[in-house]
């Protein structure tokens, strides 16, 4: 348990889980797919022009 805190503490017990951890390719293109539509929202709208003349 001491180890497991120590690991915790010092980020290693972290990048030891994840260097042996992949997602399946089927998985990473849907995260791929999320981020970029997160990216894509997250940019500031602006109303068309044909809004702005009204």
């Amino acid at each position: 348990m001491v180890n497991v805190i120590q690991g915790i503490l010092n980020k290693t017990l972290q990048e030891a889980y994840l260097s042996q951890h992949h997602r399946s390719d089927r998985k990473q293109r849907n995260v791929k797919q999320t981020v970029r539509m997160v990216q894509i929202l997250r940019q500031p709208t602006r109303p068309s022009i044909e809004a702005t003349k009204r």
